[in-house]
């Protein structure tokens, strides 16, 4: 047997799961979004879930809190609801096979699993989750906190977490006991002001710090034992010749990555006429140049 169809809201996994569950069925149903970059599978034994995977690391960290006896099986399925809830919509399949190699982590009627989040999400219906749940956002403390301030241990983990870069989604999924839960701390710290979304000018300038610490540059000390090479070859245009090119370039350290770059707009700035001892000043510079730098390129 197979079914196959598009869904739109719960409604229609309701009615797909009603056949399932009622005919005692055995298989794998696989959910996937319009663009059928996010799966979820629901492996069905005799019409209950016994089991559930992902390609997405978000819905894989449920399995491993089911794992440590940190979360149980039926509040980990209502958060595989929510998270496909976001989707707005998408694919399902159904395959009757037999199972193998398949851990039982439960027996669950899909059903009442349904019912269940279906009301949990009305419960929760009055929280702008779009507005909660914005991938894109960064935050941090506010000073502007409303105190005295308390917390158990998922309100402090979620915390941390979001403070530490993780989005507010991930947090949730890592450490809150239900995903009405977790929306309802998350809410709580964004309204008691304890967390305060970072400006766009703040988040740019983060990336912008973390980008220049990503990137490898060439020691200032062999930058200089180059002036100085060049200063012994063209006097005291050659000291100055290094400062003009990474004006050019607009650096004021010099990324490995421009090092040739740096090396040929330097050399253009050298008169044809330049020799050493009967020899290119062009080609000297060149070599001599990358043999200095030669250990931060990989040489």
């Amino acid at each position: 047997m197979e079914l196959k169809g598009s869904f739109h809201s719960e409604v229609e996994l309701s009615d797909l799961f009603q056949v399932v569950t009622l005919g005692k069925k055995t298989g794998e149903v696989k959910l996937s979004n319009n663009g059928n970059t996010e799966n979820i599978t629901l492996f069905i034994e005799k019409g209950t879930i016994v089991n559930f995977s992902s390609n997405l690391p978000i819905i894989k960290v449920l399995k491993e809190r089911i794992a440590s006896g940190d979360l149980d099986f039926f509040e980990a399925l209502k958060f595989v609801f929510h998270y496909i809830n976001l989707w707005n919509g998408g694919k399902f399949l159904f395959r009757e096979k037999k199972l193998s190699n398949i851990e039982k982590l439960g027996n669950l009627d899909a059903l009442n699993v349904i019912m269940d989040y279906t009301k949990e999400k009305d419960e929760i219906s009055k929280i702008d989750l779009e507005k909660i749940l914005d991938f894109n956002s960064k935050y941090v403390l506010s000073k502007n906190a409303e105190l005295p301030i308390t917390f158990d241990r998922d309100s402090w983990n979620i915390l941390v977490d979001i403070l530490s870069g993780k989005s507010i989604l991930s947090s949730i999924f890592l450490n809150a006991h239900s995903f009405k839960s977790g929306l309802e701390i998350v809410n709580s710290l964004v309204q008691k002001n304890i967390l305060k979304k970072k400006t766009e000018e703040e988040v740019i300038s983060e990336e912008s710090e973390e980008l220049k610490a990503e990137v490898k540059t060439i020691p200032n000390e062999k930058i200089n034992a180059f002036r100085e090479l060049l200063t012994e070859i063209m006097g005291p245009m050659g000291e100055f010749l290094v400062d003009e090119t990474l004006e050019d370039l607009e650096v004021n350290e010099l990324p490995v990555h421009l090092a040739n770059e740096f090396i040929e707009k330097l050399l253009d700035k050298i008169p044809e006429t330049c020799l050493i001892e009967g020899e290119s000043c062009k080609e000297r510079l060149k070599n001599d140049f990358e043999k200095i730098i030669a250990e931060e390129k990989g040489g």
